[in-house]
């Protein structure tokens, strides 16, 4: 099956971000590469307000172990403009 990112925004601005079909912690890779091309590319700045970790991520964690904190995302975006 394909990689797919589905993003979804309400009123409010307030952004989830869905990383589908990524093995264990390749989302957390995509994750940061996606807030580095909206910064860099539309000046995008996104706040992490929360973290939704999936089976398969936990599952790919408990086999290796990661240093890093996790972090798949629920965003809030603000754009200025």
């Amino acid at each position: 099956m394909p990689k797919k990112i589905v993003i979804e925004v309400n009123e409010n601005s307030e952004t989830t971000i869905d990383y589908l079909n990524f093995a264990g912690a390749e989302c957390l890779a995509e994750s940061q590469r996606l807030h580095d091309l909206l910064a860099r590319q539309f000046g995008v700045q996104i706040e992490t307000t929360g973290t939704t970790p999936k089976p398969e991520l936990l599952l790919a964690q408990a086999a290796v172990p990661v240093q890093t904190p996790l972090q798949e995302y629920s965003l809030a975006v603000e754009t200025e403009g």
